[in-house]
């Protein structure tokens, strides 16, 4: 191809430049020159193998030909030209046209030849089809929408599962406190014995409110006999009538105004001192952003003296395991004798808190927040997700990683949190400069009193 591709040019181009050049040598003065090269282009475009070309070849090809062609005609009148003018010796004109005189086409060869490799092995684009377009589009819809529904459905179980479990630990800490026993011994078999008399009660307790009401009827029913009888007394002659005393209009109340019982109640968390100590990785060391230094964090095991939990962690399970472990602030909520009691119960190592982790573009979490102490020192503090296969005895249980109280005396007081009491008892406990945060469920909601801190 490329031979025949040369074939096209190089007989007329051959021919003109050595008339070109023998008229130079003559007279370069002469309109001889002119002429030529104007049959030269003529002689270019209306040549046979051209024309043969033109109907071989396709005009893309054909098209870098000819600009090719053309830039080197302009070349020529250029050169040929400033020869005329005797800015270039005889030999230097003829050099100079015989060095670039087709360089020009050399270069329109070679992208003729890369046009048709291209048209020859690289694919062809073909436009889509836009119904597959459309139907591509219509199942993402559907599958992210199914997504959707997937996700709000396990959370909705989730919480229905949490909720179940949150009333059989309340009914549970209410029996172990009525025994003096600690929660964890209460059997299935004493809860359900602890049910019976409890229905038994409210039985009783029914069957009593309807005597009451039964003794009132009566009771209203004999004052009624009773204004009946004063009544007709009155009516009679000789019964002295009674000077009616005007009545006086109520003197106006000073408005009160109350604050909010549950902002003050959360403002009395706020304000409390706690009396806990916190070890260093239990909040400072979670305060870093760093993954790399996260990975080195170390712990120390009672069995397994130092070791690396962090070390194989992605970037995203960094990002959950901070969120689980920077929690600080908790520990006011049950310095508190009361509040300790209606928010947290008793563990193998400490205390443990229901909690829901809410945290930046995931759905909700539901476990226990579990505190390792020792005297007035906290050493651990974990949230452990539960799941619907864990046995509620577990509970009572820290099944977190296995840590020992450090020996040092580099205690630390966390700060930058907030708290809000909602109606329900409900905490939510917010971080500062954190898209992470956590509501703490009342496990005694019997206890809980909204108005208790009002004076």
């Amino acid at each position: 191809m490329t031979n025949q591709l040369r074939s096209v040019v190089d007989q007329p181009m051959q021919s003109t430049d050595t008339s070109i050049l023998k008229a130079l040598t003559r007279d370069p003065d002469s309109n001889e020159i002119k002429t030529l090269v104007q049959s030269a282009i003529e002689g270019l475009n209306d040549s046979e193998s051209l024309k043969q070309a033109k109907a071989k070849f396709p005009s893309k090809v054909l098209h870098h030909l000819e600009e090719g062609a053309k830039k080197d005609t302009e070349f020529f009148m250029r050169t040929l030209q400033q020869g005329v003018k005797g800015n270039l010796s005889p030999e230097e004109l003829e050099k100079k046209l015989l060095k670039g005189g087709s360089q020009h086409f050399q270069q329109s060869l070679l992208n003729a030849q890369s046009q048709l490799f291209q048209e020859k092995h690289l694919p062809t684009i073909r436009r889509p089809n836009p119904r597959k377009v459309k139907a591509q589009e219509n199942a993402r819809r559907v599958w992210k929408l199914r997504q959707r529904r997937f996700v709000k459905k396990t959370v909705k179980n989730t919480y229905e599962m949490f909720q179940k479990r949150l009333k059989l630990l309340t009914e549970i800490l209410q029996i172990a406190e009525v025994k003096e026993v600690h929660p964890s011994t209460i059997t299935k078999k004493a809860l359900d014995q602890e049910r019976k008399k409890r229905q038994q009660q409210i039985i009783e307790q029914l069957l009593a409110e309807e005597d009451a009401k039964s003794q009132n009827k009566r009771r209203r029913k004999n004052k009624k006999k009773q204004k009946r009888t004063s009544a007709i007394k009155q009516s009679q002659p000789n019964s002295k009538k009674r000077e009616s005393v005007p009545e006086q209009p109520p003197l106006p109340k000073e408005k009160v105004i109350r604050p909010d019982p549950l902002a003050q109640y959360a403002l009395e968390i706020a304000k409390r001192k706690s009396p806990y100590k916190e070890a260093p990785r239990v909040t400072r060391r979670w305060q870093t952003r760093d993954i790399d230094k996260i990975k080195r964090f170390a712990d120390k095991s009672r069995t397994h003296g130092i070791v690396f939990h962090y070390t194989n962690l992605n970037q995203e399970q960094i990002i959950e395991q901070r969120a689980k472990h920077y929690l600080p602030g908790l520990d006011r909520i049950f310095s508190n004798i009361l509040d300790r009691k209606i928010y947290t119960f008793s563990t193998d190592r400490g205390l443990g808190m229901m909690a829901q982790l809410m945290r930046n573009n995931k759905p909700p979490e539901y476990g226990v927040i579990y505190f390792g102490i020792n005297g007035n020192t906290i050493y651990h503090r974990y949230f452990e997700q539960q799941t619907k296969d864990d046995v509620l005895n577990k509970i009572f249980t820290d099944h977190t990683y296995e840590e020992c109280p450090d020996d040092t005396d580099d205690w630390f007081t966390p700060s930058g949190y907030s708290f809000e009491v909602l109606n329900n008892g409900l905490i939510n406990v917010t971080f500062s400069n954190e898209s992470h945060y956590v509501n703490i469920f009342p496990v005694r909601p019997d206890l809980f009193n909204p108005n208790r801190f009002i004076k």
